[in-house]
């Protein structure tokens, strides 16, 4: 059995984004929503934010135009070439723990 074993690059994290569908990339580093929640912004179903993320189906104009218009809805910083360009480590930190309470906040 063949055994492989890969060296990580310096800033692993950079590597992945840069591998993710710009669609999964929009959905968990931009907005943080499920495919569920995304499937109810666009009016779809799971299924077919399933399939854009895998590269099977592409999203129709209206799709990008509401996903746009949540983003701003929500206040969140947009710029277009989200859809069109593979993501950048620059646009969206790592995901994972929430950062800690700042002890003025009155963490016990």
């Amino acid at each position: 059995m063949r055994t492989r074993i890969f060296r990580l690059i310096e800033n692993a994290y950079a590597h992945i984004v840069l591998l993710m569908n710009p669609m999964q990339h929009i959905r968990l580093n931009v907005l943080k929503i499920s495919q569920s929640e995304m499937a109810r912004v666009v009016g779809r179903d799971q299924a077919t934010v399933s399939r854009w993320e895998r590269g099977a189906l592409e999203p129709s104009r209206d799709d990008l135009e509401k996903i746009r218009e949540h983003a701003r809805s929500r206040r969140i910083r947009w710029d277009d070439c989200l859809f069109f360009e593979a993501p950048d480590s620059s646009v969206a930190p790592p995901r994972g723990k929430p950062a800690p309470a700042h002890p003025s906040q009155g963490a016990a």
